[in-house]
């Protein structure tokens, strides 16, 4: 009965071009996700450099102080 209610509620969505807008936005939901992936690893690189960069001057520091 179920599978029914539903073969029959996808023809309904089908024909009247609810469909085609369900795939864009899952189409568009997707995009959107792996631009936030993306993101992320752009965030979490720039993080690393800053403190890459911080260790190097804590280190020149620590070596002029030691001169």
């Amino acid at each position: 009965m179920k599978t029914a209610l539903i073969a029959i509620s996808l023809a309904c969505i089908g024909g009247c071009g609810l469909g085609d807008t369900a795939v864009t936005a899952a189409v568009a939901g997707k995009s959107k996700a792996q631009e936030v992936e993306q993101a992320q690893a752009a965030q979490q690189k720039v993080i690393s450099e800053v403190q890459q960069a911080q260790q190097q001057a804590d280190q020149r520091l620590r070596d002029a102080e030691g001169r």
